[in-house]
């Protein structure tokens, strides 16, 4: 939902049952990705190759080695490759079992600020599990990646090298969703790749902002993306950011061309070059061994930094022990806080989650009215109407743009107390019902919409953020 918290900075993402499931993300609006904003139409066929991608290269003891992506579209189990094919004369073939049994079990599990994925791959004995969400009650905002990797096998140990993380990572540069639509390859002549520490900290922006003014904006603002396996919290991982490194000559982003003749350890090792391109982001562990029934865990961090200087700031914050476990834990909560006025327990289960849900989506159109100064006893027990200190002031509205809604500009400001527009009928409808969640609000939205006609008897597009 991009909810941070009142005390938190949101991040929006978008995502699809295509590949890793993150279709894009970014900051305040789609004009600042980190992932490039994509429709619908477009998502579902780039998501799978230019998101989030893994690449296990490994073998179990003195085995058979092997390169293998999970959540690999081509190894997709389709009903149909269990089906039989049909002739030209009409008569049935032998269906595609050994296909069909090889491939992975995928499942995909939505919560209310969360997303999980899972494979199972029966072949090489290998869980992958991914889990997304937003971090919350942070000056600094980011969407948070945890890849956890099971070794199923009961017998042998897994050894393995990983590569995991975001295929195409976006820069900092002004507005450029228009821009990466219409001159793409030019706009790659801006961009860069710079260390904020060594290996563990790049930090993506444009050298300047690709305006036709007279004057020259430089960029100081960049994204970055930080890496760790849990446990190891104090050792930040490498970062693979050069795309040739790990894709080779394929500039389809097909296959990872670049494993098949060097290791992990090599492309670490070695240097890599991120000006006038578009870089990746891959986090990268160079030979670790799971045992039968163990486990792995990577945790990236993907956001935006106003200074090149404040990401070891931040890493040092995302590296306190347990920090992410507590963060997901939040994320849970604030959204359990904010359909806590609609709880409902009756005895269909998935009815009231649909409630919250309804209650959830609707009051971010509109917004989640607050009450702001209340600062003594009186002004805690009365309402707006009978105390002129207390303010309402609506948390986390915005227009309801999606991948499927792409003509729609949402904005979710990335501040404290973050609020964004709404279009004129969306807000007028979801607040309907905001006195009877919040009676206290008295009379506040009857009055803001009365005051929003116009002479000619019309009302206004929107409604802007509020301001006092």
């Amino acid at each position: 939902p991009g909810v941070a918290g009142i005390y938190g900075k949101p991040i929006w993402s978008f995502y699809v049952n295509r590949g890793q499931g993150i279709a894009s993300f970014g900051v305040k609006s789609k004009d600042y990705p980190i992932m490039e904003f994509q429709s619908a139409n477009n998502a579902y066929q780039s998501t799978a190759l230019l998101g989030f991608r893994t690449f296990y290269k490994g073998h179990r003891g003195g085995g058979t080695p092997f390169l293998i992506e999970p959540f690999d579209p081509s190894r997709t189990k389709y009903e149909q490759l269990n089906a039989p094919l049909q002739k030209d004369g009409g008569d049935d073939t032998p269906p595609h079992s050994a296909e069909w049994e090889s491939a992975p079990t995928r499942t995909m599990y939505i919560g209310s600020n969360e997303m999980q994925i899972r494979e199972v791959d029966h072949v090489h004995r290998i869980e992958t599990n991914v889990t997304y969400f937003t971090l919350s009650e942070e000056d600094f905002g980011a969407l948070v990646r945890k890849t956890t990797i099971t070794n199923t096998d009961k017998e042998k140990a897994l050894h393995l090298s990983i590569l995991d993380g975001l295929a195409r990572m976006q820069p900092v540069g002004g507005k450029l969703n228009g821009l990466l639509k219409s001159i793409g390859r030019t706009l790659e002549g801006w961009m860069g790749v710079y260390a904020a520490d060594g290996k563990t900290m790049p930090f993506y922006r444009l050298s300047t902002e690709p305006a036709d003014t007279a004057a020259v904006v430089i960029e100081e603002a960049g994204h970055y993306c930080l890496s760790f396996m849990e446990h190891q919290e104090n050792e930040l991982l490498p970062i693979i950011y050069d795309t040739t490194k790990v894709f080779g000559g394929d500039t389809m982003l097909l296959r990872p061309m670049g494993l098949y003749g060097k290791s992990v350890k090599d492309i670490i090792d070695g240097p890599q070059y991120g000006s006038s391109k578009t870089s990746s982001a891959f986090a990268a562990v160079d030979d670790v061994t799971i045992y039968p029934g163990q486990s792995i865990t990577l945790l990236s961090f993907y956001g935006r930094a106003d200074r090149i200087t404040d990401v070891p700031v931040f890493s040092r914050r995302i590296n306190q022990l347990g920090f992410p476990q507590y963060k997901l834990a939040r994320a849970r909560e604030l959204v359990a806080q904010i359909t806590s006025g609609v709880e409902t327990v009756t005895s269909n289960e998935l009815f009231d989650k649909h409630v919250q849900q309804m209650y959830l989506d609707n009051s971010l159109r509109g917004g989640i009215p607050v009450l702001l100064g209340e600062i003594d006893d009186r002004s805690r027990s009365e309402s707006a109407d009978d105390d002129d200190r207390i303010k309402v002031y609506h948390l986390f509205s915005r227009v309801h743009g999606d991948l499927e809604r792409d003509y729609n500009n949402f904005v979710l400001e990335p501040t404290y107390f973050s609020q964004g527009p709404g279009n004129f009928r969306d807000v007028a409808q979801n607040r309907r019902n905001d006195v009877v969640i919040n009676p206290r609000i008295g009379s506040f939205n009857v009055k803001l919409f009365l005051s929003f006609l116009q002479a000619d008897g019309y009302n206004p597009l929107s409604v802007e953020a509020v301001v006092f």
